[in-house]
């Protein structure tokens, strides 16, 4: 149950990230308000969108490494 959480969280992350990378425009009319620039408002997307897709990695690499073992699937 824990692996399959953490898949799940670590798989979500890393697509929200993707998503906020590739499509930063979508994300940022949120974050403007009449102190951020619209300039601004899209490189805070993006600054986020790496750190969301960084977080998402590590939480992969950390739920595939549990055990302290590499990661060995069936027939490998």
């Amino acid at each position: 149950m824990r692996t399959t959480l953490g898949l799940a969280v670590a798989g979500f992350c890393i697509c929200c990230g993707a998503a906020t990378l590739l499509y930063p425009h979508w994300f940022s009319q949120f974050q403007e308000d009449a102190d951020t620039t619209p300039q601004q408002a899209l490189r805070q997307v993006r600054i986020g969108g790496v750190f969301l897709f960084l977080f998402g990695l590590a939480v992969l690499h950390a739920v595939l490494h549990d055990n302290g073992q590499p990661v060995e699937f069936i027939g490998v």
